[in-house]
């Protein structure tokens, strides 16, 4: 299932310029998609240090069989990835080197 970067921005309710920016850049920078490709297609996924979550978005959103967990250190950006409505889909704020209960 190809999904745009368009698609995937517009599930955010509320972008500042500079977060919209900073996801294009990211989106044309790293091979998200080609990343997204080698993730298994069900179970439980964890991306840590996910930032504001817009590849935890791609992940979740190509298959509902993933369960996906996105966690990073940054509150604001933690608070922003919350904003994003999926059933797959959650997200902690936590120090993942501080983290004993993470799923296999």
């Amino acid at each position: 299932m190809k999904i745009s970067l368009a698609d995937l921005l517009n599930a955010f309710p509320a972008l500042t310029w500079r977060e919209r920016l900073h996801m294009m850049i990211r989106w044309r920078v790293c091979p998200l998609p080609a990343i997204a490709a080698l993730v298994p297609p069900a179970g439980t996924i964890l991306d840590l240090g996910c930032g504001h979550g817009l590849f935890s978005l791609l992940i979740a959103r190509q298959s509902p069989a993933r369960h996906v967990i996105g966690i990073d250190l940054d509150a604001a950006k933690i608070q922003l990835a919350e904003s994003i409505a999926a059933p797959n889909l959650r997200f902690i704020c936590a120090d993942i080197a501080a983290q004993t209960d993470l799923p296999p």
